[in-house]
């Protein structure tokens, strides 16, 4: 049983390479999406969808869920919210502003957990 087969991820070394697997992968999804009235990662999840890779949740998620994440596992990868920052207005004050900058949030799916682990 490979738990990341069909992962376009899996052999990815690093951040970098990941974001830039993600960055070719959403070219696509996009403009299904624009098609679909989906959201760009709705479609990339439904793409990494197989007859194993099912259900897709955050590690935490699957710990709240009572799974743990088999060794060896490789995530799957999104991108994550806007990232905020603080920034100072004119007057001085601080405040949270959207930037351009999304990160990778790491998904595992149910093919890549088992019940009742730790």
């Amino acid at each position: 049983m490979d738990i990341n087969k069909n992962n376009p991820f899996a052999n990815a070394k690093g951040i970098a390479e990941k974001k830039s697997i993600l960055k070719g992968l959403s070219k696509g999804a996009k403009m299904v999406a624009k098609q679909t009235n989906q959201r760009t990662n709705e479609v990339l999840v439904d793409s990494f969808k197989d007859k194993n890779h099912q259900e897709f949740h955050t590690f935490m998620d699957w710990k709240k869920k009572g799974f743990a994440v088999q060794k060896g596992a490789k995530a799957f990868c999104v991108w994550s919210s806007p990232i905020k920052k603080e920034v100072k207005n004119a007057k001085g004050e601080t405040e949270e502003k959207d930037t351009e900058y999304f990160g990778i949030a790491h998904l595992f799916s149910n093919y890549q957990v088992k019940k009742g682990e730790k």
